[in-house]
């Protein structure tokens, strides 16, 4: 974890530990994992960008949370999905507000692998 990583989730320790376990597993899907730290989002990269996490509130009474982003070829149907937006035909992007490590199951990560594979073929 890089010093820019562990700045972004000051304050926030159930977001790291969300986000320590998400990258952790990210890494074995996508092995050439590039890591982008911005002041509002963390973005993830094969060639180009897939997903992101940020703190970005897309359902309200949550207290703790971290927003998992992810772009689609369509508009996933999955009821854990908070939000769903087609930025141009195609382009789907997903927001899922994750509020502890436990959610982080098979069906994320097989979005997540679906999100790079999509990325790859732009």
């Amino acid at each position: 974890m890089t010093e820019a990583e562990t700045a972004f989730f000051s304050g926030k320790p159930e977001a790291f530990s969300i986000y320590s376990r998400l990258v952790s597993r990210l890494r074995t899907i996508e092995p050439e994992l590039l890591i982008s730290v911005r002041k509002t989002q963390i973005s993830f990269f094969s060639r180009y960008m897939f997903a992101c996490v940020s703190f970005l509130r897309v359902r309200r009474g949550v207290k703790d949370f971290l927003t998992l982003t992810v772009g689609l070829p369509y508009k996933s149907g999955s009821p854990r999905i908070d939000q769903a937006v087609e930025v141009r035909p195609g382009r789907w992007t997903h927001h899922i507000m994750l509020t502890s490590a436990a959610e982080l199951d098979d069906e994320i990560f097989a979005l997540l692998a679906e999100a790079a594979d999509f990325s790859s073929v732009k």
